[in-house]
């Protein structure tokens, strides 16, 4: 969230190697008449994290202490566009599939049968 405002306090290589390695969608917020932190540094942290910077017309430092509402109505509006986008399947390695059906209750009963079938050690 405050990843820009780091850049004042640490050295850019170290916060622009930290954008890099965002893997998530990233959603930027600034605002246009910020007098603390200024919109380049926005704009760096949306290119490198390949994020999406919203620049708020009109609005100073911490967009979202000043104008809450408008803030997390355009994070709903990110959060929404995200949903949307249909969600990359996970592959599992060969032998890690397995085919479930029946309920949670059928799988318990079933591998509580494979218990039974199993063959006991002797004892010594």
């Amino acid at each position: 969230m405050l990843l820009a405002d780091l850049q004042s306090v640490l050295a850019p290589e170290t916060v622009l190697g930290w954008a890099k390695r965002v893997s998530v969608p990233t959603l930027v917020i600034h605002g246009d008449d910020d007098r603390i932190s200024p919109l380049t540094r926005a704009q760096s942290l949306a290119r490198d994290t390949a994020g999406e910077l919203v620049v708020l017309e009109g609005a100073g430092h911490i967009p979202l202490a000043r104008d809450p509402v408008r803030v997390n109505l355009l994070i709903r509006e990110f959060a929404d566009k995200l949903a949307a986008t249909p969600a990359r399947p996970t592959r599992l390695a060969p032998d890690a599939r397995r085919r479930r059906t029946g309920s949670l209750s059928d799988r318990r009963l079933q591998r509580r049968d494979d218990r039974a079938d199993c063959p006991v050690p002797a004892g010594p």
